[in-house]
């Protein structure tokens, strides 16, 4: 359990600012994810 899987409903830690920056998704994750 190194990484949280990029793909996933709800992440337990966004990575680059993953709840403010939803629908870009660029290194975040899927797009809408928070």
């Amino acid at each position: 359990m190194a990484r949280p899987a990029p793909l996933l409903p709800r992440s337990p830690r966004p990575r680059a600012g993953g709840a403010g920056n939803r629908g870009s998704g660029a290194g975040t994750g899927p797009p809408g994810a928070a």
